[in-house]
């Protein structure tokens, strides 16, 4: 197997982005606006991060956190070539990240890593999946979890993100491997967030509104719902079950089997559309 060839932009493109921040920067001085952020630094990743809401504390156990010492150990570990386990992996990201990385920026650095990682790999290359399987085992630890008076808040930044990642209107918020990434951590255990499949499932074939997009947009969706179904889709199943919807599985299904001879879809919709008609009829329960 090929090896991958894989980008982290704060490390591998900072002197890019710092030449266009300082052109940001100038232009703002022209237009006589007020300087946005305190550093380039807050610029790296593709949408807003969430701004801490206190003064970072100080750091709590841990080694020197840098992107470059993370980015190398999550870059040899998703070479299909690489000789370092699973626990070498989990063991040389955990030492870098304080007690405390939530209330500092490593949690939030390295979270977005993650996703800048997800979102390079093909959503059918096994490093997809071994990437979404160390961030489940990383992504349920202490350093990762919000401890809140009625319970735990598992992973928010990495949650957040994603979810910045799924929302918009256009060709540009379409991605197949975040949603695939999704779909896989939730499988992992992390999460159980079948209602983000259920939503976008209902929005796809049971929403008109859905018609008024542009081809682009429609396929793209349906190719995100469909692994959503290959890669959760015995959990969404369940869980509709429980709610005594199952005739919402024979209608999402008549909508994937319907994109064989639809214009708009490309043909990997068709063909994954195919892979999620297969898929939801070996799940069917049937009496």
């Amino acid at each position: 197997m090929a090896e991958l060839h894989l980008v982290v932009d704060s490390v591998d493109n900072a002197e890019e982005i710092q030449r266009e921040w300082e052109e940001l920067e100038k232009q703002r001085k022209l237009n006589g606006e007020k300087k946005a952020q305190t550093s380039w630094r807050d610029w790296l990743g593709f949408n807003k991060k969430p701004k801490l809401r206190y003064p970072p504390e100080i750091r709590k156990g841990g080694t020197d956190y840098s992107d470059a010492r993370a980015a190398a150990i999550l870059k040899d570990y998703l070479q299909p070539t690489t000789t370092l386990s699973e626990k070498d992996a989990f063991d040389s990201i955990m030492v870098l990240i304080p007690q405390n990385g939530q209330s500092n920026s490593e949690v939030a650095h390295i979270s977005n890593m993650f996703i800048e990682l997800a979102e390079q790999i093909h959503f059918d290359h096994p490093s997809h999946f071994k990437l979404a399987w160390l961030v489940g085992r990383i992504g349920s630890s202490p350093k990762f979890t919000y401890d809140l008076v009625n319970g735990f808040n598992v992973c928010q930044l990495l949650g957040e993100y994603i979810y910045d990642q799924q929302t918009g209107n256009d060709e540009n918020y379409l991605n197949v491997n975040i949603v695939a990434f999704h779909a896989k951590i939730c499988a992992c255990g992390l999460w159980c967030h079948y209602e983000s499949a259920t939503i976008m499932l209902r929005f796809l074939f049971e929403d008109k509104r859905n018609n008024d997009f542009d081809d682009v947009f429609r396929s793209g969706r349906v190719m995100e719902g469909a692994v959503w179904i290959l890669f959760y889709g015995y959990i969404v199943y369940q869980m509709i079950l429980q709610d005594k919807d199952a005739d919402r599985w024979v209608v999402w299904r008549a909508g994937f089997a319907s994109m064989e001879t639809e214009s708009f879809a490309t043909d990997e919709c068709k063909k994954l559309s195919a892979r999620a008609v297969r898929m939801m009829d070996a799940l069917t329960y049937v009496p």
